[in-house]
């Protein structure tokens, strides 16, 4: 969530993407959820968090979420 000097163009895109995610999801009239989930760590890398079905869980409840509840972005 924080841009780092190690990997700044790819920050910027990234913030990009972001922000762009973000005023989509405000458009009220639409009925497609738009989302971003931000993996802050390696999947698969030993933290339980960031296991393949961890993360797989994080997607799928997204995509069951009610509409009057859709989050635009998910921490992870």
């Amino acid at each position: 969530m924080t841009p780092s000097p190690q990997y700044t163009s790819l920050s910027i895109g990234k913030a990009a993407l972001h922000n762009y995610v973000q005023a989509l999801s405000q458009q009220q009239d639409s009925d497609v959820h738009v989302a971003t989930v931000t993996i802050d760590g390696y999947i698969g890398g030993g933290d339980p968090r960031f296991a393949a079905e961890a993360v797989a869980a994080a997607f799928l409840g997204l995509h069951h979420q009610p509409r009057d509840q859709w989050q635009a972005e998910l921490p992870y």
